[in-house]
């Protein structure tokens, strides 16, 4: 048997053995794709609020007072450009209300219609809904049903490959033809795999990150050493080692060395003593590691932020305060910037700009969005989409060609076989 033949046979079995599930995950990884958006869009109501005409919001000391005052300790306060966007207070990786910069009050988010149908979504791509002990198992028949899918993407690759470069056959193999039956299956099924090839193996490749923790160190290698947290030498004074700057200090020095910032956050916990706005806090930014959808799905385990990475362990004696400051010019990668801010005055004392890190980093922090086509913006979404529906469409025309192929023929001698003796019956 030929090399060409074993992988025709191995990309036929791969495709049959794990089409149905390949089905699924395109379908969920479809509506996935947008889920920011509509999840953002139906929350509007919920985060967004009118800035009362003529009063000014409460200062930065009063919200963290607020913010601080409840029962179960606050961690992080995120405050957002947008004036007429609520504050968002985080007690945790799955818990956080919000805070409006006006009134003090805190409001717990509501799930919407939206947010639940791409939660049922998200469950269904991962786990295949299924709950529980049960989602190790669903975890694994997705994990699985990927890896087939790449084998299916590079057999499929090579099967493509014409064996002559003729203008005819390029045409034959890059675009539609107006066929029917078995070679407009086929005709589909070169098209566009030809053209989702790219996308649907970055899709397939990245969702081993979260499949399996081999990948997750892959990647993790791959990606390269995180940097090493600044060393600072701060000699302070006894007076000033119980002294802290306030928070209106810190957010005013990080608006002011970042003055196209989006979202500032400020660690609230205490962080060796360093009182509000110190501590490493989120290493994505995120504060909850979920978007503003909502909180993780209860069982759901816990997953490391894209570019979280092992940090040497935190120097002895003084250390500045970090903060955590979104640029709205850096798109690539989502990760904040770091700014570390002198313990006692907040002077600025280094910027670590998301911009700044090494490629192979930036593409790690940003694993997320290039699995989900939105490092790329609404361009990237509309063609990761396309090409989640170019994959339903691949695995309906490989069965239809499966099908065809083991019992077609036995169809046709079937329907063969009255035409041969009706010259005899006459």
């Amino acid at each position: 048997m030929s090399f060409r033949k074993v992988l025709f046979w191995l990309h036929l079995i791969a495709g049959i053995v794990c089409g149905v599930i390949v089905a699924i995950m395109s379908f969920t990884g479809a509506v996935l794709v947008f889920e920011h958006d509509v999840i953002e869009w139906s929350q509007h109501a919920q985060t967004h609020f009118t800035p009362p005409a003529g009063e000014e919001p409460l200062s930065v000391d009063e919200l963290v007072a607020r913010a601080n005052a409840t029962e179960q300790p606050a961690q992080s306060l995120t405050f957002y450009r947008d004036e007429d966007r609520l504050l968002r207070v985080n007690f945790g990786r799955r818990d956080y209300q919000y805070l409006n910069p006006y009134t003090g009050e805190l409001t717990a988010p509501e799930e919407t219609a939206a947010s639940g149908f791409m939660r049922t979504m998200m469950v269904w791509h991962r786990w295949l809904a299924m709950g529980g002990e049960q989602r190790e198992v669903g975890k694994a028949i997705t994990g699985a049903s990927n890896l087939a899918f790449v084998v299916l993407i590079v057999t499929g690759i090579y099967l493509w490959w014409p064996r002559r470069w003729t203008s005819k056959v390029l045409r034959g193999q890059l675009w539609f033809r107006s066929v029917k039956g078995k070679a407009r299956d086929f005709n589909w099924h070169n098209v566009l795999g030809f053209w989702a090839a790219l996308p649907l193996l970055i899709f397939t490749l990245t969702a081993i990150n979260w499949s399996y923790s081999w990948g997750r160190d892959f990647f993790t290698w791959l990606g390269g050493p995180q940097p090493e947290a600044p060393a600072f030498q701060l000699e302070l004074t006894p007076e000033q080692l119980h002294q802290r700057p306030s928070p209106s200090a810190i957010v005013a020095a990080a608006s002011t060395e970042v003055p196209t910032w989006s979202e500032i956050q400020l660690t609230l916990r205490e962080g060796g003593g360093r009182g509000p706005g110190g501590g490493q806090g989120p290493r994505d930014g995120s504060g909850s590691g979920r978007a503003e959808g909502g909180p993780r799905p209860e069982g759901q385990p816990r997953q490391a932020p894209s570019g979280e990475g092992r940090r040497a362990e935190a120097p002895s004696g003084p250390q500045p305060i970090v903060v955590n400051v979104k640029d709205s010019k850096i798109s690539f990668p989502a990760s904040p910037s770091k700014l570390y801010l002198h313990p006692v005055t907040a002077e600025v004392l280094q910027l670590e700009s998301a911009k700044d890190l090494p490629l192979r980093l930036k593409l790690r922090q940003s694993i997320r969005a290039i699995h989900t086509s939105t490092v790329a913006g609404p361009i990237g979404q509309v063609i990761g989409f396309l090409a989640c529906v170019a994959a339903l469409v691949l695995v309906w025309t490989g069965f239809a060609l499966a099908w065809r192929r083991f019992f077609g023929k036995s169809k046709k001698k079937k329907a063969a076989a009255p035409k041969q003796e009706a010259p005899a019956a006459s």
